[in-house]
């Protein structure tokens, strides 16, 4: 399982920040394994196509296409899949405290 820091791991994608918000378009093509995700901000994740499925604590959350969840800051485990063979994507806003 790796280890993964959010947002920080998001560079590469496409986004749009402002001083308090960050709107992130994340896809993935390769179906992933569980990861231990390390959320330094809130976040909310529009998931646009695929499902993803939130651990935290002892539930397990499924969010599916056209859904979304609010994630707060800490570790989660998350796996996202793609359906039919499509792309997983989604938009993340990630919410800056000050």
């Amino acid at each position: 399982m790796v280890n993964i820091q959010v947002p920080e791991i998001l560079t590469k994608h496409k986004q749009l920040q402002t001083a308090d918000f960050s709107f992130v378009y994340y896809n993935e093509y390769k179906p992933v394994g569980r990861n231990l995700i390390s959320f330094n901000h809130y976040a909310v994740s529009f998931i646009l196509s695929g499902q993803k499925e939130l651990y935290r604590d002892a539930s397990c959350t499924l969010i599916g296409e056209h859904d979304a969840v609010l994630i707060p800051n800490g570790n989660a485990i998350i796996a996202e899949r793609r359906l039919n063979a499509e792309k997983y994507s989604s938009l993340v806003i990630f919410l800056f405290q000050n």
